[in-house]
């Protein structure tokens, strides 16, 4: 599996090149495409946007399209704007997760699991909510699951969020659902396997915020705790 991760949007934009040759290169293998995109620069600048909007679109034919909508609220002054662009990549995603508290700010009169619902009928097989020490739900077409948090001694959470996802891709890789020609199989998973994705999410989280520094685990960490339970 090769991943291409987008995060900041200059660097996305100034790697464009580079994707370009990865995708030439690595043509025959599964892909798989992060979009972890700032939302305060998709609700101030137009060509931030669209050239996301963009990247999505030509890597969607040959990548399973993952997508964190990353939300700052103190930054972001256009509320119904941005809104509207993240749903838009939402729609061209096939894997989004999203933080509980990042769906209050941006529809506060909703639920956020009747959110989830909305976007996962816009076209992403799942779509998952992180919910912090609550655990994590997610919606597919199969139906809904629900995972507690794993329990943690913790020392700094920054990284939980990317670390949930890791945990997740990771397990749907494994299950072999990533990858553009296996889009179908990804939709149509059932509850049992995104349980155990969900699962998956959540230990590399638990294991990442009993560390300092956004200190993702690799493999060796993560069976190591795995024992201790």
């Amino acid at each position: 599996m090769v991943v291409l991760f987008a995060g900041a949007l200059g660097d996305l934009l100034l790697a464009l090149p580079a994707l370009r040759v990865l995708r030439r290169r690595h043509q025959r293998q599964r892909l798989v495409l992060g979009v972890r995109a700032p939302l305060v620069a998709l609700a101030r600048r137009a060509a931030c946007a669209d050239g996301v909007a963009a990247l999505v679109e030509a890597y969607r034919v040959s990548a399973t399209v993952s997508f964190d909508p990353n939300v700052r609220p103190s930054l972001i002054a256009d509320r119904d704007l941005a809104r509207t662009r993240i749903e838009h990549l939402v729609e061209r995603s096939d894997i989004v997760k999203v933080s509980e508290e990042d769906l209050r700010w941006l529809d506060p009169g909703r639920k956020p699991e009747d959110i989830a619902q909305t976007w996962r009928s816009l076209g992403p097989a799942i779509v998952a909510v992180t919910m912090a020490d609550q655990g994590a739900e997610a919606v597919c077409a199969a139906g809904v699951v629900r995972v507690p948090a794993r329990s943690a001694r913790v020392v700094d959470t920054v990284g939980a969020g990317d670390s949930f996802m890791v945990g997740l891709l990771d397990a749907l890789w494994a299950q072999g659902l990533l990858g553009a020609d296996r889009r179908a199989e990804l939709g149509g998973l059932d509850l049992p396997m995104l349980t155990e994705a969900l699962e998956a999410g959540s230990a590399v989280a638990a294991v990442t915020v009993s560390r300092a520094g956004a200190d993702l685990p690799d493999r060796d960490a993560l069976t190591a705790a795995a024992q201790q339970r």
